[in-house]
C-alpha cells in the first residue's frame, strides 16, 4: 500500500509521486505489473501545525518516529472520509488542491491548538481518478481501497452521492 511509506512531511500521505515511486520499487524488483495492485486510502489526516507559513501554504509538523523511522502519520491523526467532508461542510471550508501531489487539503483554526492551524489531508475521488488511471495504464491488475467503512453509510442524499463518486472511481 502506498500510503504506508514512511515520510516526515506535512504532504499527502497517498501523493502521486510516492505511488509512482512505489510502485516503480517493485517493478525494480522484478514483481511483475500483472501482480500488483495499487492500494489507495480512503481516510486522511489531520495534523496540528506547530508553525504554520501563510505565504507558501507550509505546515510544520511535530517531528514523531514510528519504528525508529520519520513517520508523518504518527505525528497526525487518521480520519474516515466521511468525517472529513462532513467537517469541510460543517465549517464552510474550501478545499485546496496540490498540484505537485495531486490531491486535496484544507486549512481550519482550531484555538485549543498552540499555532491555531489543523491541516487535513487526504484523497477524493478527483484524486483517486489520477492515481487509479495511473496504474491502470501501467498495466497493473488493479487498485484497491483502505476502507470501505470510511464513507458514510446512512441513507441521506449526501450519503449516497458519497458513496456513488468514491465507488465510481474504482475499475
Amino acid at each position: 500500500m502506498l500510503f504506508m511509506m514512511p515520510s516526515l512531511e506535512d504532504r499527502a500521505n497517498s501523493g502521486l509521486e510516492m505511488a509512482m515511486e512505489g510502485v516503480e520499487s517493485y517493478l525494480s524488483l522484478g514483481i511483475p505489473k500483472n501482480k500488483l495492485v495499487l492500494g489507495l486510502p480512503w481516510y486522511g489526516y489531520r495534523y496540528t501545525c506547530i508553525q504554520y507559513f501563510q505565504n507558501n501554504n507550509t505546515c510544520v509538523i511535530e517531528k514523531v518516529e514510528f519504528q525508529g523511522a520519520p513517520c508523518s502519520d504518527a505525528a497526525g491523526r487518521q480520519f474516515t472520509y466521511a468525517y472529513i467532508k462532513n467537517l469541510m461542510n460543517e465549517k464552510n471550508i474550501t478545499q485546496v488542491w496540490e498540484n505537485d501531489t495531486a490531491t486535496p487539503y484544507y486549512n481550519y483554526e482550531d484555538p485549543s491548538v498552540s499555532d491555531g492551524t489543523i491541516q487535513m489531508r487526504y484523497d477524493n475521488p478527483h484524486s483517486l481518478k489520477i492515481k487509479i488511471d495511473y496504474a491502470m495504464n501501467l498495466g497493473l491488475l488493479g487498485a484497491g481501497m483502505w476502507n470501505a467503512n470510511s464513507l458514510d453509510p446512512s441513507d441521506s442524499a449526501y450519503a449516497i452521492l458519497q458513496r456513488a463518486e468514491m465507488w465510481g472511481v474504482m475499475p
